[in-house]
């Protein structure tokens, strides 16, 4: 009886109670994972609040990224069981940078990793900003979802100075989700569905774009 009661109340807590999540139409952006991003941004741009890195992370991939797997679930699935078949081989000793000349049918001599690049989301997408800036050189991390699909990356390089300044050198490793014209719908999404969620996390949004797209304004 007490545990059948005890049930219920759980029950009714949390339906009064939703996820810490951000609704883009009907598909989910979980705050937890948002969380997490922020924390690694952290690193490499102390200097901003949360909510500012929240944004950023959001507006430059997070937020697209979401929608595109959404609306291509057998993809998606498909993507990351072959990029976890590349994290299994790193993982197994295999170096990521012949990975990536066997993937991209490169020469043994090419070398397979970007130029250096700002380490900040609008020039590396959102989660790869975030995961690279967890990292210290040598280091590797993935499959993480991205706005392009399922990644692997390491990092190589990552130059002298302030982490928000300091370029770094990658080898990323993409399993590809959709096409241009699905990261083109998924973007446009994001601009123009229907907003919802929890009001920590619509208040972290600007006003511009939080304009005539949910219910009632955020309190």
């Amino acid at each position: 009886m007490f545990r059948g009661l005890l049930v219920l109340l759980l029950l009714a807590t949390a339906s009064c109670n939703p996820p810490d999540q951000l609704l883009v139409g009907t598909c989910p952006i979980s705050g937890k994972e948002l969380d997490a991003a922020v924390h690694n941004l952290e690193q490499s741009f102390p200097q901003f609040g949360p909510d500012t890195l929240v944004w950023r992370l959001l507006d430059d991939g997070l937020g697209p990224a979401a929608l595109l797997h959404a609306a291509l679930p057998r993809q998606s699935v498909r993507a990351k069981a072959l990029a976890q078949q590349w994290a299994d081989r790193i993982h197994q000793g295999e170096s990521i940078q012949d990975l990536a000349r066997e993937i991209r049918n490169l020469t043994p001599s090419a070398d397979p990793a970007q130029d250096p690049r700002a380490p900040s989301p609008n020039s590396l997408g959102a989660a790869t900003a975030a995961a690279t800036a967890a990292l210290q050189p040598g280091e590797w991390s993935g499959p993480y979802r991205s706005r392009l699909g399922w990644e692997v990356l390491a990092l190589l390089h990552r130059e002298e100075g302030p982490s928000s300044r300091a370029w770094v050198t990658l080898v990323r490793l993409t399993a590809p989700v959709g096409d241009a014209d699905d990261l083109a719908a998924a973007r446009r999404g994001w601009q123009e569905l229907p907003l919802a969620g929890s009001p920590e996390r619509l208040r972290s949004l600007p006003a511009w774009f939080r304009l005539d797209r949910i219910a009632s304004p955020a309190k």
